[in-house]
């Protein structure tokens, strides 16, 4: 045990009279080997009182040092209860605390109790960190704890309810306008994802917004739209209220009610009993009332009625009721119909025919008359055309018939599937009946996977836009013929009759078609002049020659092959049909003539042949 020259001893009282024995044989050797009796500073027990006693010399065998509470004096006595197995001591002067020694322990276990806070029934002005008070005013009783010099915090009241409990963990906001700030207490080290946060706003919002607790660093406030967090716009906070969100690991995301909805506003949108609707704003949201004006002035406005009240078709409580008044508004719909002249809400009716009816033609009127007649037909004679898309006040070419018409080919354009007039419900049909080819081009798009699309005579389409190419179902009344004219190795020779075939047999479909393209193709080309082939209808002979009776040239130009080419595509001069002589009739025969070949003569030659409906 401890050597004690000065030695402050702490006795604990626990009853009106407690004696507290020092029986440790080593302590005892030590106070009775004191020479003197010394005066010394004791704290005792619960009365919180230091005393400045004197204490004997206690020498007997077995004695111990006691003090009477009542007389408040030290005596030496035989007997007692408890060791002390350690002693504390201040090292100079009277005790303020308690203090320890390394490996020094105070044994109190067998002590009715052990007092380690203080208690009264107010909060003592100070206190160092870590002391514990019981405070038991007429309140109830509150433990506090010292978390900070001179700062009592309250851990837990005899009075305290589940509303005090369940307080959400919040600060004030002291940040400024947009940038809120406040620190939690106790303080957080971190943003934890998925921690709801609580703070009250001292400002209201301009825009975008973030939140900073204890000094963290800024988090971004956003409201959810959608699913997706997005950036607050002004007074979705307002001054002086409760905002909470929920930290997703880069954004806290408000849970809290948006502060800007407010009374005859919806979210953002003011509500408007304008019944003439003339702001035609994007922020204005009618009322019940406006709409029904609006509705109300434009029936008016058309000559338009209400049925009677007390007699209309709503009435389906009585048959006879809606019966009568459906045929009340029936005759007049028919009188109005069988009079020339008279005035029906929004239109004038002229002669009537049988299945006429309000419709709208795209003509700019309203009027009484057949509302299905068929598409409007755009007939075009010219060698270009460019299809008109729809405008705020036109159709254009939607819908309609075009005819393209000329002896030369006709250059036909169209504007980007997807544009401006030319979106995805865009349509029309093309057909081409002159002799020259027609040939569609988009600009940018393409159709059927192709740049261009090639109408002959005879042909037609029907063409639709998908927003961003064109596509095109094509009725070609054609029949193509294909003739091998010369074996693919043997060298080409003049002279009329290389080759026939009967167009007009009995049950042709060639008869009444009319040639409409041409086209020569040479396996091996020539060089130096051209290869020259005409094409010779022939009435058929009954006998001898097929050939042997009327004979007529089918090209005013005649199918060339060039010099080092292969194909008369790319002749310098194209062939030309002649159109007098370009039908076949039944019996007739078609005739290749070779009028001329290049000096170095091309081997193999193939003759194709377009025959279509005139």
């Amino acid at each position: 045990m401890r050597q004690l020259s000065y030695c402050y001893v702490i006795l604990t009282i626990f009853a009106s009279m407690l004696l507290f024995p020092v029986t440790s044989s080593a302590l005892t050797t030590d106070l009775l080997g004191q020479s003197s009796i010394t005066t010394h500073s004791v704290l005792v027990g619960d009365t919180n009182e230091w005393l400045q006693k004197a204490l004997p010399n206690c020498a007997g065998a077995g004695q111990s040092l006691q003090y009477d509470t009542t007389t408040k004096v030290f005596s030496c006595a035989s007997g007692g209860g408890g060791d002390i197995t350690a002693v504390w001591g201040c090292s100079t002067g009277d005790c303020s605390a308690l203090t320890a020694a390394a490996g020094d322990t105070l044994d109190t276990g067998s002590a009715d109790a052990s007092s380690p806070a203080t208690r009264s029934t107010t909060l003592p002005a100070t206190c160092t960190e870590g002391r514990l008070h019981q405070d038991t005013d007429s309140g109830g009783s509150e433990i506090y704890v010292c978390t900070a010099t001179n700062t009592w915090t309250k851990l837990l009241g005899s009075t305290d309810t589940a509303d005090v409990l369940q307080t959400g963990f919040s600060c004030q906001d002291a940040g400024s306008t947009d940038a809120y700030a406040c620190s939690l207490t106790p303080a957080i080290t971190a943003y934890v994802t998925g921690t709801t946060y609580v703070f009250k706003a001292n400002t209201a919002n301009i825009g975008p917004a973030t939140i900073s607790l204890n000094a963290l660093g800024a988090l971004g406030l956003v409201k959810m739209t959608d699913g997706i967090g997005t950036a607050l716009v002004d007074n979705d906070i307002r001054a002086g209220t409760w905002v909470s969100c929920r930290y997703d690991g880069t954004n806290c995301q408000m849970t809290s009610q948006l502060g800007n909805i407010a009374a005859g506003s919806l979210g953002g949108a003011t509500l408007s009993t304008d019944g003439t609707f003339a702001a035609n704003s994007d922020t204005l949201i009618p009322s019940e009332k406006a709409v029904k004006t609006y509705a109300d002035t434009k029936q008016s406005a058309l000559g338009y009625t209400p049925l009677n009240p007390s007699n209309n078709l709503s009435d389906v409580g009585s048959a006879a009721t809606s019966r009568t008044n459906l045929s009340a508004q029936l005759d007049v719909g028919i009188t109005a119909k069988s009079s020339a002249g008279t005035t029906v809400p929004g239109m004038t009716l002229t002669t009537l025919t049988h299945g006429d009816q309000p419709c709208y033609d795209g003509s700019g009127t309203p009027a009484w008359k057949n509302c299905e007649p068929g598409p409007a037909t755009n007939a075009q004679t010219g060698t270009s055309y460019a299809i008109v898309g729809t405008s705020a006040t036109s159709s254009g070419d939607k819908g309609k018939i075009i005819t393209t018409s000329n002896a030369s080919p006709v250059a036909v354009s169209i504007a980007a599937a997807g544009g401006a007039g030319f979106d995805a419900l865009f349509s029309f049909k093309w057909c081409n009946i002159g002799a020259g080819a027609g040939t569609l081009t988009p600009t940018t798009s393409t159709i059927n996977g192709a740049a261009t699309l090639v109408l002959y005579k005879g042909d037609c389409a029907d063409i639709n836009s998908d927003g961003a190419n064109y596509h095109a179902l094509v009725a070609k009344d054609s029949i193509e013929v294909q003739a091998v004219v010369f074996d693919f190795t043997t060298d080409i020779a003049t002279g009329d009759g290389k080759f026939y075939f009967l167009a007009g047999a009995t049950g042709s479909k060639l008869v009444g078609k009319v040639l409409a393209a041409v086209q020569g193709q040479v396996v091996t080309a020539g060089t130096t002049g051209t290869t020259d082939v005409q094409l010779a209808r022939c009435a058929q002979a009954a006998t001898g020659n097929v050939c042997s009776g009327t004979v007529v040239d089918m090209l005013t130009t005649k199918l060339t092959i060039d010099s080092g080419e292969n194909t008369s595509a790319t002749a310098a001069i194209a062939a030309a049909i002649n159109a007098a002589n370009d039908d076949i009739a039944a019996g007739d025969v078609v005739r290749v003539d070779v009028d001329a070949i290049s000096t170095t003569t091309a081997k193999g030659l193939l003759v194709t042949m377009i025959f279509r409906r005139p």
